[in-house]
């Protein structure tokens, strides 16, 4: 019986490869630890593209924005958008999400962060271990 204790992420996944080898296998395994190896890294080698108000970036060009301060505009999120309210995600009680163009600390589009859906799982396992 393997032991309790053991609740760091890699040996959580070992436990579920020992539970399902054909799904989480060393394959899927190997996968995960290089996600959290390149996760933040360069994601994108070809920044080639034209962005939704027609500006064409080329190679080489650099593109910069400022999330903390469009995480505070009241034009994206109302005039309260420097309050934290969580339930301004909420409609009646069941979280909706907003668009990824709009809440950017994942990035969006074609350039959307891989591990995004790992770190959301992350924080509900966070969560879950708080309450």
């Amino acid at each position: 019986m393997r032991n309790k204790a053991k609740e760091d992420i890699l040996s959580r996944f070992i436990i579920e490869s020992e539970k399902d080898p054909k799904k989480v296998n060393d394959k899927y395994l190997r996968d995960i630890v290089l996600s959290f190896m390149i996760a933040g890294k360069d994601t994108s080698a070809d920044v080639e593209d034209i962005l939704p108000n027609g500006f064409r970036v080329k190679k080489g060009d650099e593109v910069f924005y400022a999330s903390y301060a469009m995480g505070r505009m009241p034009y994206i999120w109302g005039e309260d958008a420097e309050i934290f309210r969580p339930e301004r995600w909420l409609h009646n009680g069941v979280f909706q999400p907003q668009s990824p163009f709009k809440f950017v600390a994942f990035h969006a589009g074609p350039r959307i962060c891989l591990g995004k859906d790992f770190a959301y799982r992350q924080m509900k396992i966070v969560s879950i271990a708080l309450l």
